[in-house]
């Protein structure tokens, strides 16, 4: 076995009846029917006509990480495809004839299938071959980047049937993971119940006057240990990141933003298909205009009636 290798996994499947045909399947180790396979060849975008190679630091899906994850990978990437076009002598950027599988090409200067199938499938990544192949096959859209992104709802990869194996970094993203909800779960124990209710309605929790704080207190931390929303308008997005977002925000934005969340919530504006109506009056083309206003001083006095407005909401 090679000291540095890159896994490929069928996604574990979970069988309550043991006599279904899955769970036999998966009594004998097995997540699809023995033979079952899949054949991989190099994923191109529709719109740019680029493949991804797992090697081009301007990959628009690198755009899904978080800043410093993104530096980091835009780093590895151009260190590898150096390395790596230097040892074969490749063209391995993202228009290369070298991922077309059809190209007029010798067959030793382009990729061939990849089958993976209800096994593990491992690379050399000391092979420089099985390494670029590795690379293409691991940003493919069919297979997931690990393990905790397929189980985590809204990540697009539920309908997954592989995914990269990475013991070190599934140990790793969920320490990173558990490590910045306590961060955010301390953040919130410090602060007043009363900012505790704004935060609340600004990650999309419903909480009126009455709501305790206890309950209030309840509903957001279970919210940070879902990790992600599973539907609404913030379906897929990182729970931490919202609220580290919202605690960041100046007192002004958030006070406004608290606003124009109590004034939907109340009745007060309505929002449709995106915009923002007072009765039967457009007042904004979107949340962001509105509050963008509202944070002028220009509108106090629009500030100042939208809370005898809501005041007035919140008595009858």
């Amino acid at each position: 076995m090679a000291k540095n290798i890159g896994i490929i996994a069928p996604i574990p499947k979970h069988f309550d009846d043991p006599m279904s045909l899955g769970g036999s399947l998966s009594k004998h180790g097995f997540v699809r029917s023995p033979g079952a396979k899949r054949t991989f060849l190099p994923y191109k975008e529709i719109n740019s006509g680029k493949y991804r190679t797992g090697l081009d630091e301007n990959a628009t899906y690198l755009n899904r990480l978080s800043e410093q994850d993104r530096k980091n990978e835009i780093t590895r990437i151009k260190k590898d495809r150096a390395r790596l076009e230097k040892a074969t002598g490749l063209d391995l950027g993202p228009f290369s004839d070298y991922y077309n599988f059809s190209a007029s090409v010798p067959d030793n200067r382009k990729v061939s299938s990849i089958w993976v199938s209800n096994i593990e499938r491992e690379f050399n990544m000391d092979n420089p071959y099985e390494e670029i192949t590795f690379n293409w096959l691991k940003v493919h859209p069919a297979i997931a980047p690990s393990l905790q992104k397929y189980n985590t709802p809204g990540s697009g990869y539920q309908s997954s049937q592989y995914y990269v194996k990475d013991d070190a970094a599934e140990v790793k993203i969920e320490y990173n993971r558990i490590k910045e909800i306590t961060k955010a779960k301390i953040e919130f124990d410090k602060m007043s119940e009363s900012k505790r209710k704004q935060v609340a309605r600004l990650m999309g929790v419903f909480v009126n006057e009455d709501s305790k704080d206890e309950e209030v207190y309840t509903r957001v931390n279970n919210l940070l240990d879902q990790s992600t929303y599973s539907e609404g308008a913030l379906k897929g997005r990182s729970t931490v990141m919202v609220f580290n977002e919202i605690s960041t925000l100046s007192d002004t934005l958030f006070n406004v933003k608290d606003l124009v969340a109590q004034a939907l919530m109340y009745g007060v504006y309505y929002e449709k298909n995106g915009a923002i109506y007072e009765a039967e009056n457009r007042i904004a083309e979107n949340k962001t205009e509105l509050e963008d206003r509202l944070v002028s001083v220009e509108a106090q006095d629009e500030r100042l009636a939208l809370e005898q407005k809501i005041k007035i909401k919140k008595i009858v």
